[in-house]
């Protein structure tokens, strides 16, 4: 009987592990994506799933509905694998731009650019998207001033609004993105959305 007894408790403790167990498995993997309009969030959505293409971002929530989100947009990783995943070293400061003010900040180690979109490299795994008008500033570069070898005059443009000016010594343009060599510090400033290019020398 003594013995009948400990094999109904193992066999318990067994189940309760088991059910222990398969309550800790990996949470689905999620996306909040914001749209903006004004400088204000204009919709968000929780995706469990999305594709870009043509400065666009198509979206799926968990309750099987499709949603199309185009002009000022991000795309952030919000489950907790993000959340533990690895830093990786800052390179960039990216700013995200509606209603002529920032409406979103991230550090990234690297980005690629298409369709009108920054793809922000911010740990081993997640990634940030951002769409619309966005900088990306060199942190190890001094975008300030007028050096001698400046060339050219760029403004960039939220909603009509002034975001800054910067002085260039030469740029180039890919990618609906353009690229400023800025005190001899290529890339120290990328540009997405509205801007005017002007040589002054």
């Amino acid at each position: 009987m003594f013995n009948a007894l400990k094999r109904t408790i193992i066999a318990g403790l067994g189940l309760a592990l088991v059910l222990i167990l398969s309550g800790c498995g990996s949470s689905p993997t999620t996306f909040a994506v914001k749209a903006y309009s004004g400088g204000e969030t204009v919709a968000t959505f929780e995706a469990t799933s999305y594709s870009s293409g043509d400065g666009r971002v198509y979206v799926s929530t968990a309750n099987g509905r499709k949603h199309v989100v185009s002009g000022t947009f991000s795309v952030r990783r919000t489950d907790a694998g993000a959340a533990n995943n690895t830093a990786r070293a800052t390179k960039y400061i990216a700013q995200l731009y509606s209603g002529g003010k920032v409406v979103e900040t991230v550090n990234a180690s690297s980005y690629s650019g298409g369709d009108g979109k920054a793809f922000l490299t911010v740990s081993n795994s997640a990634q940030v998207i951002f769409g619309g008008t966005y900088v990306l500033r060199n942190i190890g570069a001094n975008v300030e001033g007028l050096s001698d070898g400046a060339r050219y005059k760029v403004t960039a443009y939220s909603d009509g609004t002034v975001i800054g000016t910067w002085n260039a010594d030469s740029y180039s343009t890919d990618n609906d993105q353009i690229k400023l060599k800025v005190n001899g510090i290529s890339e120290a400033l990328i540009i997405g959305g509205s801007y005017v290019v002007e040589q002054f020398r």
